[in-house]
């Protein structure tokens, strides 16, 4: 075939590639398939020799750019990158020829000390201007990874060195300079791999193995020997045997500072991610099987969107989860073969070329090699993209270089030893080639390993679950109203459009957790959408993509914006809840935080659920309802001061109480009443009716998160009656938060509906369905019996007619409105004030109100939750956010 034809056909196969693979992802794609196509012809037009293979590489790097863009990268950053790689290689397939023919021996050998002196520079520099770790230094316009020429420099000049090493028998001994060029060339080598080592063993392994490739082309032939290091006349024995120590002293200090870096404990670590794989492996091996063996097309996956570094080291993962594993398997075995075949044919040219040309094309198949089989788990991945593929700037410049320098190997011709020393040039014939088998059936043997791999990914590996439904690409999550208040953004980031309104019960961390309705309702979000007929057709070679699937909840953002604005700068909580449904309407409490101000290490706040202090007088709900229960009063009692092992119990501010009925005690808050009825129940009956109704002590299953239960301090031991008579009005061991206390209150709701028999569901965010009558509800409690709800009910109503919750008395006009306030002595760890204020309300026997307030003043003359009660009632009233339509039926059992 002729070169012309090549040229033309490879350029072509170029562009057409990144033609069918960008058009989905870019409008002007045609503009880039031109662009790619006339890089392409440059590369090919100066690479006689490899132009079938360099027109192989370009259709891998066509993929790999379309890749690019459909990750978001800008269309004119990525061909720029193009045309800089084509630039460049051109530049060094042109001139390097030029270099290594006519070179004089001594510039040569000067070449290879200063650039092994260079990148050692290079690479320290980015501790200092830069990042040690990626070998990245910041500029104006952005970041360059030195790391990447470093270690082309490192494998020219060391293959130089090796050159001048391996020469023909009849060279006996080392001229004064060479062996000082040796031992400074030595050292600087040596330093090279234990600083690459110390930041990155991926590299490090990398060059090693090239060094390795070197070592054996330059010593391939019989007639070739290492040179003697026996200093030749005039060398100067003391200076040459202080040289050598120096060099031994370098590099035993190195292998002590590498020890000290802990380097095994770091390889060990990325083996067990391989055996276990941790965030980002497990994402990549989640999207490669949502690709299954044959994909849809570029930028069909969504999860491809969300895996760690993907567009470097992970962007394979992208390939497979876009196009399939097949498609990934084309691509690595193209690039595994090529780059085989390319240590070969460098390997037969004139030295020191075959020596450069033959390392750095084994650095390229090794960084394949690494990079592949990392990507599917079998080796750990570190520090090392894949060559062609992964389209970045320094990378594909950098691999461009690499295929520069081979080509330049190539051109130069077969059959000349170039002797790198001082004087002279020797000249002889190369007797003996290296077979062109050799390599190539190595990287046969690679290719065929990956693709056995990657079936096996494809069809029987499962993919972490974790990973499904951290990494993958998420629907929305809207309220019963609309509101979207998660959605994933263009990048594929997770957004939170209404801020901090709703992080206590859905938020996730990329690569770390998902917490609240983010984490329950994973499994919807990222595989609940429909499927198209053309992926269920493919079943058969490919699993059923995840495409995202929306969320909606039973919160209103009306309620939960009215919460939040009634709050305003005071620090608490409050929560509104549909008693016979359990949906949870409203949520708020006001150490939520901002999305991006939630610390990484950190559970989301939410006081609302997590929160846990005294509920003080609003416990006498549950006191009074186990009196009712058990047909016991507290005749007889006090209405003043009760006395109990010699303490006192008071009613607030002194007051003395009217009677010592069960209603009086719930319209003016007696704590004297309360009291009595305590220790006349006794432990054990109190703590079991709070616990069989009320759900105390019981863990409240929340897909909003973790929740605070209720808690009475009875079940933890026998209590002296001084404390039981403080546990009547809710002091002593009594804990909730306001999600705990709001579903207590629903009980009562419950009891004293339409549906009394029906226990009270569970607090829920998402609902569920009852098509088939075979979805039981979760409870909080037993149901409680109607005639006992309807006489607390009637105190709570009491309190809003003429006690404690009178300036409630404005949302009587729209509904039937029952309270119970309460003051509580908390610690100061909860309260500055050492006072917390609540309110718990039921409107129409059916919705709860429960509002905490933190830092109340001990001289406040007005509770200050009712007042934000009010205020929240006030803002329903005018908008209508509670309608009797509202709710849903009922909701599946939470695991």
């Amino acid at each position: 075939m002729s070169s012309l034809l090549i040229v033309l056909l490879g350029s072509g196969v170029a562009g057409g590639v990144f033609l069918l693979a960008a058009t989905p992802v870019w409008a002007d794609a045609p503009v880039g398939a031109a662009v790619t196509a006339l890089c392409a012809a440059l590369t090919l037009v100066v690479s006689p020799g490899i132009r079938m293979r360099s027109a192989a590489l370009w259709a891998v790097v066509a993929l790999g750019a379309a890749m690019q863009l459909r990750l978001g990268a800008a269309p004119a950053a990525i061909l720029l990158v193009l045309c800089s790689a084509a630039a460049v290689h051109a530049l060094v397939a042109v001139g390097g020829p030029v270099v290594l023919r006519r070179g004089r021996p001594q510039r040569l050998q000067a070449v290879s000390l200063f650039l092994l002196a260079a990148a050692l520079v290079a690479r320290l520099s980015t501790a200092f201007f830069g990042d040690l770790q990626s070998g990245g230094i910041e500029l104006p316009g952005g970041s360059v990874q030195v790391g990447e020429f470093t270690r082309v420099a490192v494998i020219v000049g060391s293959g130089l060195l090796l050159a001048d090493l391996v020469l023909p028998a009849r060279t006996k001994t080392l001229e004064r300079s060479d062996m000082r060029s040796l031992l400074v060339g030595g050292v600087l080598l040596a330093v090279n791999l234990l600083a690459l080592a110390i930041v990155d063993s991926g590299p490090a392994v990398l060059l090693l193995g090239a060094l390795i490739v070197m070592a054996v082309v330059a010593t391939r032939d019989d007639r070739f020997r290492v040179r003697s290091l026996r200093p030749g006349p005039g060398s100067g024995s003391r200076r040459v045997g202080a040289l050598a120590l120096a060099a031994v002293a370098v590099v035993a200090g190195g292998a002590a500072l590498v020890w000290s870096t802990s380097i095994g404990e770091r390889l060990s670590a990325r083996w067990g991610d391989v055996l276990d794989p941790g965030y980002q492996l497990s994402t990549a091996l989640h999207a490669l099987q949502t690709g299954g063996f044959v994909g849809l097309g570029v930028g069909t996956s969504s999860s491809a969107s969300a895996i760690p570094a993907a567009r470097s080291d992970y962007l394979p993962a992208v390939v497979g989860a876009d196009l399939g594993i097949g498609a990934l398997i084309a691509a690595v075995s193209v690039l595994i073969l090529v780059c085989g075949s390319l240590i070969v044919t460098s390997a037969r040219a004139t030295r020191p070329a075959s020596v450069v040309g033959s390392g750095a094309a084994a650095a390229l198949f090794g960084q394949v090699v690494m990079s592949a089989f990392g990507v599917i788990g079998v080796i750990p991945l570190s520090g090392v993209s894949m060559s062609f593929l992964t389209v970045t700037g320094a990378a594909t410049t950098a691999c461009f270089l690499q295929l520069g320098l081979i080509a330049a190997t190539v051109r130069v011709g077969a059959g000349r030893v170039v002797r790198v020393g001082v004087g002279r040039v020797v000249r002889a014939r190369n007797r003996r080639r290296t077979s062109a088998s050799e390599v190539p059936a190595v990287a046969i043997a690679v290719a065929a390993a990956f693709a056995a791999s990657g079936i096996l990914l494809a069809a029987i590996a499962p993919a972490p679950s974790a990973a499904a439904i951290l990494g993958a690409r998420r629907g929305d999550i809207r309220t019963a109203d609309g509101v979207v208040i998660a959605t994933t953004g263009p990048g594929g980031a997770r957004e939170y459009p209404r801020g901090s309104l709703y992080t206590g019960i859905a938020y996730l961390k990329p690569g770390y957790a998902a917490y609240g309705v983010e984490d329950v309702a994973g499994d919807q979000l990222t595989c609940g959408g429909d499927h198209e007929p053309v992926e269920i057709v493919l079943q058969v070679v490919r699993p059923l993509p995840c495409h995202p699937g929306d969320v909606r909840l039973t919160m209103l953002d009306s309620v939960q914006t009215a919460l939040a604005e009634a709050l305003g700068g005071r620090r608490g909580s409050a929560v509104v809840l549909d008693s016979p449904t359990g949906d949870v309407l409203g949520s708020y409490s006001t150490d939520q935080l901002e999305p991006s101000d939630i610390p990484l290490d950190e559970l989301p706040p939410s006081d609302a659920r997590t929160g846990s202090g005294s509920p003080g007088s609003t416990f006498k709900m549950i006191v009074a309802s186990a009196a009712l229960l058990d047909g016991i009063d507290a005749s007889g009692a006090s209405t003043e001061v009760v006395e109990v092992d010699g303490q006192r119990v008071e009613n607030s501010d002194g007051f003395v109480c009217p009677d010592t009925r069960i209603v009086t005690m719930l319209t003016v808050s007696c704590n004297t009443t309360a009291a009595a009825l305590a220790l006349r129940l006794g432990q054990q009956r109190l703590e079991d009716v709070a616990r069989s109704y009320f759900g105390a002590e019981r863990e409240l299953r929340f897909d909003g998160g973790a929740v605070s239960p209720l808690t009475t301090g009875l079940a933890d031991g026998d209590v002296n009656s001084a404390s039981l008579a403080r546990t009547g009005y809710g002091q002593e061991s009594v804990q909730s938060s306001a999600l705990s206390l709001a579903a207590a209150t629903a009980v009562i709701a419950q009891g004293a509906g339409p549906h009394p028999e029906v226990a009270a569901p569970a607090p829920h965010l998402l609902p569920g369905s009852c098509s088939d009558g075979s979805v039981t509800p979760s409870s909080i409690g037993e149901p409680l019996p109607a005639a006992v709800a309807a006489t607390v009910l009637e105190g709570m109503r009491g309190a809003v007619d003429q006690g404690t919750a009178a300036t409630l008395q404005m949302a009587t006009t729209e509904w039937d409105v029952a309270a119970k306030t309460g003051t509580a002595q908390v610690p100061d760890s909860v309260s500055t004030t050492g006072l917390d204020s609540w309110v718990t309300v039921i409107l129409d026997t059916r919705w709860v109100l429960t509002v905490q307030i933190h830092d109340v003043a001990p001289d406040a003359v007005n509770n200050p939750a009712v007042d934000v009660a009010a205020t929240v009632l006030d803002r329903f009233r005018s908008d209508g956010s509670l309608t009797p339509d509202g709710g849903t039926p009922c909701v599946q059992t939470l695991p």
